[in-house]
C-alpha cells in the first residue's frame, strides 16, 4: 500500500513544481496603449554562437558544445521585434546600445507591492532618462542556462537544463529527441505606467519551459550526432526565431491595446 500513496505524494508535488509559476498574485491591469512616436527599447544579450545541449541515458553521455558558425542572432530577434511592432503602426524600436544603456543597468522596474503595481525605486532614475528620451516600454533578452525537460516517476523528478540557446537533445535507451532550444530570460516593462508584461497570463505562458523547447517534429536523425552540419542545424535556428516572432507579435497587440486576461 506504501508505492501508490508514495507515487500520489510525489506526483502531487511534481504539479505543485510545475505550477509553482502560475502562483504568483498578479493585480488587475490598467488599459494600456502607447501613443503615436513613442519607443519601445531592446537590449539583448548573447553569444554569437548557438550551443548544442545533449543528455543521455547516463550521465557520461551528456556533453555540451558550441558550434563556430554565427547564426547572428541578436540582429534576428531585434528584427523580428522591430518588423512586428513597427508594422502599420506609429511607434519606433530603438536598441537601447545607442543610449549607453548596458546589461547590468537593466534591473527590474516594475513589482508587485501591496496587491498593486509598482515602481522600483532602485532603478528609477535610469527610468525616468529613459522616458524623456521618449521609451515607454523596454524589452530585455538575456540568454541563461533553462529548465528543458522535467521527468518525472514515482522516485521523484530529474530537471536538465539546457546550457544555451540552440540545439537540446535528449536520448535515453536508443530513443532521440530534437528541441528548438529558446534559453533566453525575458523582461518587458513599460516605464510610463507600471506593468510588468511577462506576468499577464498569455506571456506567462510563453516563458514554460516546454514553450522555450518544443520538440522539432520530422527533425532528420544527423549525420555526425556531435557534429551537426549548419544545415542540419537550421531548423533549430527557425525555432528560436520563430519563438521571438509570435512573442513580439503577441507584445504588437498589447502595445496597441489589445485586452489581456489577468487573473482576477
Amino acid at each position: 500500500m506504501k508505492h501508490p500513496v508514495l507515487r500520489l505524494f510525489i506526483v502531487g508535488i511534481s504539479i505543485l513544481f510545475m505550477s509553482a509559476c502560475v502562483s504568483t498574485y498578479v493585480p488587475p491591469t490598467p488599459s494600456y496603449k502607447l501613443s503615436a512616436g513613442d519607443k519601445v527599447g531592446i537590449l539583448i544579450s548573447a553569444k554569437d554562437n548557438p550551443t548544442h545541449t545533449h543528455v543521455g541515458t547516463t550521465i557520461f553521455h551528456n556533453f555540451t558544445s558550441e558550434y563556430e558558425f554565427d547564426w547572428g542572432i541578436k540582429q534576428a530577434i531585434f528584427e523580428e521585434f522591430k518588423n512586428h511592432i513597427e508594422g502599420k503602426s506609429p511607434y519606433q524600436v530603438v536598441n537601447l546600445e545607442d543610449y549607453a544603456v548596458q546589461q547590468t543597468d537593466l534591473a527590474k522596474f516594475v513589482e508587485v507591492k501591496d496587491k498593486k503595481w509598482s515602481f522600483t525605486q532602485a532603478n528609477n532614475e535610469l527610468r525616468e532618462s529613459l522616458l524623456q528620451a521618449g521609451i515607454k516600454a523596454v524589452i530585455l533578452i538575456e540568454e541563461t542556462p533553462a529548465l528543458a525537460v522535467l521527468e518525472c516517476s514515482a522516485y521523484g523528478c530529474s530537471e536538465h537544463y539546457s546550457q544555451g540557446y540552440g540545439l537540446f537533445t535528449r536520448s535515453f535507451l536508443g530513443m532521440d529527441r530534437y528541441m528548438a532550444s529558446t534559453s533566453f530570460r525575458v523582461q518587458i516593462e513599460t516605464l510610463d505606467e507600471p506593468i510588468d508584461i511577462m506576468l499577464l497570463d498569455e506571456f506567462r505562458e510563453t516563458q514554460h519551459y516546454m514553450s522555450k523547447h518544443p520538440m522539432l517534429e520530422g527533425f532528420t536523425d544527423p549525420q555526425d550526432f556531435k557534429q551537426l552540419t549548419e544545415e542540419e542545424m537550421e531548423p533549430v535556428k527557425v525555432g528560436i526565431v520563430g519563438y521571438f516572432s509570435n512573442l513580439a507579435s503577441m507584445l504588437k497587440g498589447f502595445l496597441e491595446g489589445s485586452a489581456t486576461q489577468t487573473n482576477s
